[in-house]
């Protein structure tokens, strides 16, 4: 836990300066010149983010500061900047207990996924390992649930759209749970299921996050095909990377607090919620961060499993050929080496493979 608190620091380090740099370019495009905002405005909205950590609330930050410079609620900047945000992030699902699943939600999803397959399927052609074949061997059901799952023994996924979030991470939580399920549904179908090689230790949960990790740009600049409006959605998908961070943070810092039987010491509930507030995380964002922070350990397994599988692809990628094709976890699962490994005898595997 001591050494993951140091990975998880410079993991929140690089997450505050890539939204900060998302930041300053979706400023730059939604303010290409100085009809709404003066040069000087500008500077001075570049300087908040600059210094803003909580990358979490960025969006709202920054729509706070424009009004603030402008001396006006709801000052034309801000609401070009809120107007921005509203053509371009679409949203969905989002249920109250007991509500039934509306159809077009489930068509939606369901016609996403498909988008996701078909897009993954062509980045990996003519690899021993068909997807296409493997595809109609699992299913996804949609519910209202707040959480996606892939059954291992099928490969057949669950997946809940209770809580209403931006298309950008559903679509980030369907190549995640694709991982995993062209994993399993591979195994169940096997003759010999022996003989097939499942994921393991870090892959296990690694490579459906660094799925997310490494094909989540790619994918939706490719769908988007508008640099505006993929910045807009990727600074919205801040509120995911903040939840994943600050929960973690939260968890670690819970365990390493010295006490809490001072007077002024707030007890762990209000303490692990002040921690994922500082992320963005505010109201029941922060209420749930505190609840998982004493659950259990599962966005550890999130972090630390995903940067390990991101880390050993990128030594692969260099090891290989950093301008060759491109090796993300379906690239290995394709070609029967998913547990990526810094040896040899993988990488002379690896190299046949892609030769493919």
């Amino acid at each position: 836990m001591v050494s993951y608190k140091a990975q998880l620091e410079a993991y929140r380090i690089k997450m505050v300066e890539k939204y900060r740099g998302l930041a300053r370019r979706a400023l730059e495009l939604v303010f290409p010149d100085e009809s709404l905002l003066t040069e000087g405005q500008f500077a001075q909205v570049i300087a908040m983010i600059n210094k803003e950590s909580a990358f979490g609330l960025f969006q709202t930050k920054i729509a706070s500061q424009l009004d603030a410079v402008q001396g006006k609620e709801n000052g034309p900047a801000a609401t070009a900047w809120n107007a921005a945000f509203s053509k371009y992030v679409e949203f969905l699902g989002g249920y109250s207990a007991g509500e039934a699943l509306r159809p077009e939600d489930e068509a939606a999803i369901k016609s996403m996924f498909e988008e996701v397959k078909t897009w993954v399927a062509n980045r990996v052609k003519n690899y021993p390992i068909d997807l296409n074949a493997i595809y109609p061997k699992f299913t996804l059901t949609v519910t209202t649930g707040g959480t996606a799952e892939t059954r291992t023994a099928s490969g057949n996924i669950s997946f809940g759209i209770g809580t209403r979030r931006s298309k950008m991470e559903f679509y980030s939580l369907l190549l995640h749970e694709l991982r995993h399920a062209v994993k399993s549904a591979y195994r169940a179908a096997a003759a010999n299921k022996s003989l097939v090689t499942t994921d393991m230790g870090t892959a296990v949960e690694g490579s459906g996050v660094a799925a997310e990790t490494l094909l989540l740009e790619p994918f939706m600049r490719e769908k988007l095909g508008d640099d505006l409006a993929y910045v807009l959605s990727a600074l919205n998908y801040g509120i995911r990377d903040a939840r994943f961070t600050g929960t973690t943070d939260a968890t670690l810092q819970k365990y390493f607090r010295t006490g809490c039987s001072g007077a002024n010491d707030p007890d762990t509930i209000e303490f692990t919620k002040r921690i994922a507030e500082g992320y963005g995380l505010t109201g029941e964002l922060a209420d749930t961060a505190a609840k998982r922070a004493h659950v259990g350990t599962q966005y550890f397994q999130y972090i630390f499993s995903g940067e390990q599988v991101v880390n050993d692809i990128a030594y692969l990628q260099a090891e290989i050929d950093p301008n060759s094709k491109s090796i993300d976890p379906f690239v290995l699962f394709a070609c029967g080496l998913n547990n990526p490994r810094r040896e040899p005898s993988y990488i002379g595997k690896l190299k046949a493979c892609l030769q493919h």
